[in-house]
C-alpha cells in the first residue's frame, strides 16, 4: 500500500499579489489578484495590430477592481464567475474563433473526483517486453502531444507502474498538467524502511531551453525563448501565458528569482524525485512537485501590467507525495529474498550442468 500526502502552496510573491488569510467562521478568505484572465488576454493579444491593442486596454481600464477575494475550496476547486469569461462566451455563442474551455475560473475547476480529466492512456503490457511494461504509447489517442508537434512524442510512464530498471541512466515522467514529459537524471539510491531503490531527480536539464539540451529548442513556442529554468506549457493551457517550473524557481536562471521577492530555493523541498525499487519497478518514494508561473507581457499599448512587464510571476506551487507503508515494504523485502533466491538457483543448476 502506498501512503499519499499532497500539499499546495499558494505563491505570495510581494511584488505583486499575496494570500492574505484571515479566518472567517472557520474558513480561509483568500485575498488574491484576479487577473490570470487578463495577463492570459494581453498574452494572446501580444501579436495583434495596435489599434486592437488599444481596445483591449480600454475594456481592462472600465473592468472592476482586479483584487477579489474567495474561498480556498472557489479559489482551487469550485471555481467563481468572471466577466473576461462570460465575454469570451459570448463571443464564442457568436461564432468568433475563441477557446473559451470553462465557464468559471480556478486552479482545478472541474478536475477534483474526475475520472476523465487526465484523458486516455494507452500503454504497454509488457507482454511483447517486459521492460516496456507501463509505458505510455498514446495519450488521448494520439503518439505526439497536439500542444507539441514537434517534440511532444509520448514516452515514459505516468508514475506509477514501471517496469524493473536496466540500469536506467534517466526517466521519463508523463504529465497531462502539461502535456508533455519530465527528464530525470540517476541520483545514487535512497533508502525507505530499510529498502534501497534508484533515484532519478530533477536537474539544470529539466526544463533547460535549449542552451545545453538541443533537443528543448523546439519548446521555445513562436518568438518567446525564455531564460534556463521555465518550460512554455502556453499552448497546453489553451493560450495562457503559463511556464511551468520548480518551486521557488529552483536550478532555474536567477533573473527568475531576482524579480521577485520571497524566493528560497531548497534542494530539499523543491526537488522533483523518484525512488524505484529496481528489481520489480516499485516506487518506494516519489515526490511531483511543480510550480506554475504566468509571464506579465510587456507591450507600451497595454497599460494594465506595465509596473510588472516581463515578469514571470509565480501563482502556485503544489507538491504529491507518495511513499510506502511499512506492512508494504515488508512484501517488498520479501521479494527481495526470492529474486535473490530464484538467480541463485538458476546459478546453481548452470554450475550443475
Amino acid at each position: 500500500m502506498l501512503k499519499v500526502k499532497k500539499k499546495i502552496m499558494i505563491m505570495m510573491p510581494v511584488a505583486l499579489f499575496a494570500l492574505i488569510f484571515g479566518i472567517t467562521t472557520g474558513i480561509l478568505w483568500p485575498t488574491f489578484f484576479n487577473d490570470i484572465l487578463q495577463k492570459t488576454a494581453a498574452y494572446l493579444f501580444r501579436y495583434y495590430q495596435p489599434f486592437i491593442k488599444f481596445v483591449f486596454n480600454q475594456l481592462f481600464e472600465k473592468m472592476e477592481n482586479i483584487v477579489v477575494t474567495k474561498t480556498v475550496q472557489q479559489l482551487l476547486f469550485d471555481g467563481f464567475d468572471d466577466k473576461l469569461l462570460k465575454i469570451a462566451n459570448a463571443l464564442k455563442r457568436h461564432n468568433v474563433n475563441v477557446e473559451v474551455p470553462f465557464d468559471k475560473f480556478a486552479w482545478f475547476y472541474q478536475r477534483n473526483n474526475s475520472e476523465t480529466y487526465d484523458g486516455i492512456y494507452n500503454m504497454n503490457t509488457g507482454s511483447s517486453d517486459f521492460y516496456d511494461m507501463g509505458m505510455v504509447r498514446e495519450w488521448k489517442y494520439k503518439d505526439t502531444s497536439d500542444s507539441y508537434p514537434n517534440c511532444g512524442h509520448i514516452k515514459g510512464s505516468i508514475g506509477d507502474l514501471w517496469p524493473p530498471l536496466k540500469n536506467n541512466k534517466t526517466l521519463s515522467v508523463f504529465s497531462p498538467d502539461i502535456c508533455t514529459s519530465l527528464n530525470l537524471k540517476a541520483k545514487g539510491t535512497s533508502t525507505w524502511l530499510d529498502v534501497t531503490g534508484s533515484k532519478y531527480v530533477s536537474d539544470e536539464d529539466t526544463f533547460d531551453n535549449g542552451g545545453k539540451v538541443d533537443s528543448m529548442k523546439c519548446y521555445c513556442q513562436g518568438r518567446d525563448c525564455q531564460p534556463s529554468g521555465t518550460l512554455n506549457i502556453s499552448s497546453c493551457k489553451f493560450g495562457a501565458p503559463a511556464f511551468v517550473s520548480l518551486p521557488h524557481f529552483y536550478l532555474a536562471d536567477k533573473s527568475y528569482a531576482e524579480k521577485i521577492s520571497g524566493m528560497n530555493p531548497d534542494e530539499d523541498k523543491h526537488e522533483f524525485q523518484l525512488v524505484i525499487h529496481p528489481d520489480t519497478g516499485i516506487p518506494l518514494q516519489v515526490r511531483g512537485t511543480l510550480q506554475i508561473n504566468f509571464y506579465l507581457y510587456s507591450d507600451d499599448k497595454i497599460k494594465i501590467f506595465d509596473r510588472f512587464a516581463g515578469t514571470f510571476i509565480p501563482m502556485i506551487w503544489f507538491t504529491q507525495e507518495v511513499k510506502i507503508t511499512p506492512e508494504f515494504a515488508k512484501k517488498v523485502k520479501l521479494l527481495d529474498l526470492l529474486i535473490i533466491m530464484f538467480y541463485s538457483m538458476i546459478m546453481y543448476i548452470f554450475l550443475r550442468g
